[in-house]
């Protein structure tokens, strides 16, 4: 049988200790990175929707500006 003293256990475990914590923080950073993946993905969802928009607005403004310009044709 293997005699280990007391004083001694604090080697052993520490170790293992260490392992748990880094494990803990590593898999924190992961979910908080897999946040941060998901803010960034729903950003970019609305900027590509506000520039279909913005497209859609400057399609309108043309096609308002060419009827002005048609309208102030046929004043003169």
């Amino acid at each position: 049988m293997i005699k280990i003293e007391p004083k001694n256990i604090i080697y052993i475990i520490s170790p293992f200790v260490l392992i748990g914590v880094a494990w803990g923080v590593s898999t924190a950073t992961i979910k908080d990175l897999q946040a941060e993946t998901e803010d960034l993905r729903k950003k970019v969802e609305k900027v590509q929707v506000m520039e279909v928009e913005v497209k859609y607005i400057k399609e309108q403004v043309n096609r308002n500006s060419d009827k002005l310009d048609t309208i102030l044709e046929k004043m003169k």
